[in-house]
C-alpha cells in the first residue's frame, strides 16, 4: 500500500511541475516561440503533400461503395470538401487546390453520368481576383480532383478565399476555403 502512495503523489508532482513550467512559458513568451515554429513545421508538411499530388481526377469509391456510403434514392451529388495547400505561399508560387465529391446513384441507374461545369474563383477583401470554369463530366462514385493554380507574382499579400462549385443542371453546390500570400 505504502509503494502505491508513492507512485500516486510522485503522478501528481509530475503533473504540477509540467502544468508549472506550462503556465512560465506562455508567460515569457516561449509559448508563441513555439506555436511559429509548429506553424512552419505545418508549412513545410503541407508543401511536401502537395508535391504527391498530380492535377486531375482520381476515383477513391467505386459507384457501389458510394451507394452503400449514402444509400441514395435519387440521383445526388455530396461535394464532401475542399483544401488548399499549402496555407500559406508567396507570391509567384503555386497552391494545390483539392476538392472531393460524391456522386450517388441508385444501383439500376449507375451507368448515368451528368453534364456540368466545375467552377472556382478567388477573392480578396470580396473582390473577384481570378475565375475559372471547366466543363465536368461528373460520373458515379467519389472523386478527388487536383487542380494547380499558381499565384502572380504582382499579388498582394494578405488573405484570400477560393470559392469551388460544382454546378449542374438547377444545382449550385460551393464551398469556400482561405489560404494566406506573403512576400
Amino acid at each position: 500500500m505504502e509503494d502505491k502512495k508513492v507512485s500516486m503523489n510522485t503522478g501528481r508532482k509530475c503533473i504540477v511541475f509540467f502544468l508549472l513550467v506550462f503556465v512560465v512559458l506562455s508567460y515569457s513568451g516561449c509559448i508563441s516561440v513555439l506555436d511559429r515554429a509548429a506553424a512552419k513545421v505545418d508549412n513545410m508538411q503541407q508543401r511536401f503533400f502537395k508535391t504527391t499530388r498530380k492535377p486531375g481526377e482520381r476515383q477513391v469509391n467505386s459507384a457501389e461503395e458510394t451507394y452503400a456510403t449514402y444509400y441514395c434514392r435519387t440521383s445526388r451529388i455530396y461535394f464532401e470538401s475542399i483544401e488548399v495547400l499549402p496555407k500559406k505561399v508567396l507570391r509567384g508560387e503555386e497552391i494545390n487546390q483539392r476538392m472531393r465529391f460524391a456522386y450517388c446513384l441508385a444501383p439500376k441507374d449507375q451507368h448515368n453520368v451528368i453534364e456540368g461545369n466545375i467552377i472556382r474563383k478567388i477573392f480578396k477583401n470580396k473582390q473577384e481576383q481570378f475565375a475559372d470554369v471547366t466543363r465536368y463530366t461528373f460520373k458515379p462514385g467519389t472523386w478527388i480532383i487536383d487542380a494547380f493554380l499558381e499565384i502572380p507574382p504582382d499579388a498582394d499579400g494578405g488573405i484570400y478565399s477560393i470559392n469551388v462549385s460544382l454546378d449542374y443542371g438547377d444545382k449550385l453546390h460551393t464551398r469556400l476555403e482561405e489560404f494566406e500570400v506573403g512576400f
